[in-house]
């Protein structure tokens, strides 16, 4: 490899031979040192080319080429949040060259990820784009994890409850009735392709002594996943077999796809805001915050009979589940601080002294 200046140009111009072939490129450097890097990157690049003439050079080829093989090797849910996490990047950094992409530039797209999303989040989207750059030839390493935000989640109060279920369509009424009489998580009561986990079935419901039976979905592996009973409305038992004889399937709801955005739909038709002032959050997992709050209130905040109800292993997730009521109390100030310190602290007005005219 050579670099040259040219007749009648002021850059110098870099050539090398690959694979038997001669190869003539201007570096748009007037510096001889820079135009020495420039031409090394350079033949990397032609190199790669000869090596891998398929491979994608944009962002955006790269991002379709990428998504296109995730759904034909591994799953469609894998390629959409592949395509998910790709979108979001080349929204921020634009359709630029993979040859572009380094480690400084992720670690800057991972602080700007992290104020909005969660750690996991922004991990497994610079995991897609590494695989990507890697599937391509081009090796930058991952930026290490870093804590992300962290959004709570609230539960519903009484006034939010009546709204929602009066704008629910009534193909969701029973199952988010469900939800929030049990507890329940989605992946416990709906059919998915993305959980191995069986949903409820027609079989573990008792409609005449209105029970069901939870099975839940967190299972660690080699462990036996805890089980449920719960009373429910007879009312809402009704409900379920409504549900379960509208179809033929073994489970009692048919599989839903995108409930999370039916969800939101509701919200917005109710007014309810999905963030508060204070950045909590409701989602569909509320109904089981909202659950535990409700239970909590009713067996005199019994933390052990919560923690059955909701099938948690440890007391302290449980805790995070429960959430007071705001109720204003009244302090009194001489039982907390003593009659002795109050008369000292709030003098009297002697009798007898006129006020100062």
């Amino acid at each position: 490899m050579a670099i040259k200046k040219m007749p009648g140009c002021q850059y110098w111009v870099a050539q090398f031979r690959v694979n038997g072939r001669l190869y003539t490129r201007s570096t748009h450097q007037t510096d001889p040192r820079k135009a020495e890097k420039v031409a090394e990157e350079m033949k990397r690049q032609v190199r790669l080319v000869c090596v891998r003439p398929g491979a994608a050079h944009k962002l955006s080829e790269a991002r379709v080429a990428e998504v296109a093989r995730l759904e034909a090797d591994v799953s469609h849910w894998q390629a959409d949040r592949a395509e998910y996490g790709l979108w979001n990047f080349q929204a921020w950094a634009g359709d630029i060259n993979l040859d572009r992409i380094d480690t400084t530039m992720l670690e800057e797209f991972q602080r700007t990820r992290l104020k909005v999303v969660s750690k996991e989040t922004a991990d497994k989207e610079l995991i897609f784009i590494a695989g990507m750059l890697r599937r391509n030839g081009y090796a930058v390493e991952k930026p290490r994890s870093k804590p992300g935000r962290v959004t709570e989640q609230r539960p519903f109060n009484r006034e939010e409850l009546k709204r929602f279920f009066e704008h629910c369509p009534e193909d969701f009424r029973a199952l988010f009735l469900l939800m929030l009489c049990t507890g329940a998580r989605p992946a416990e009561l709906i059919p998915s392709f993305r959980s191995s986990h069986t949903p409820i079935l027609k079989s573990e419901v008792d409609y005449d002594e209105s029970i069901v039976t939870i099975r839940s979905a967190k299972v660690m592996p080699g462990r036996k996943g805890k089980v449920r009973r719960i009373k429910i409305q007879p009312a809402l038992a009704d409900e379920l077999q409504a549900v379960a004889q509208s179809h033929s399937l073994k489970s009692v709801f048919k599989p839903v796809l995108n409930l999370f955005r039916y969800f939101n739909r509701i919200l917005v038709a109710a007014g309810i805001e999905r963030l508060d002032p204070l950045g909590r959050k409701v989602t569909a997992h509320s109904f089981r915050h909202t659950f535990a709050t409700l239970m909590a209130e009713s067996v005199n905040h019994n933390p052990f009979m919560v923690q059955h109800l909701l099938g948690h292993s440890q007391i302290a997730t449980t805790a995070r589940y429960c959430h007071p009521a705001n109720e204003a109390q009244v302090v009194n100030i001489t039982d907390l601080m003593g009659e002795t310190v109050v008369k000292t602290v709030v003098k009297e007005k002697p009798e007898g002294v006129a006020r100062a005219s």
